[in-house]
């Protein structure tokens, strides 16, 4: 496990069906850490923050994503989306 507020592309739970978004090297994920609020998308296939998912976005038919950070003791220790 990394260190909180460090970008990690593990999953604690996830149902099968659900796509996993590599959260690594991800602008969108990278400023709701810098800004630590939520950030909501609202063309997930084509917003250039969200650039390395655009495929998975459209072949799930994700139109939408809202980012949510999990901030305990004044860091980002994960992200809800």
């Amino acid at each position: 496990m990394e260190a909180p507020g460090s970008h990690s592309s593990y999953q604690v739970a996830n149902h099968i069906n659900y796509p996993v978004i590599d959260l690594a090297s991800n602008p969108a994920v990278e400023q709701m850490c810098a800004d630590q609020k939520p950030i909501a998308v609202e063309d997930a296939q084509h917003d250039p923050r969200l650039a390395g998912d655009h495929g998975l976005f459209r072949i799930q038919g994700i139109a939408s994503i809202l980012l949510v950070p999990l901030i305990i003791d004044g860091c980002v220790a994960a992200v809800l989306g």
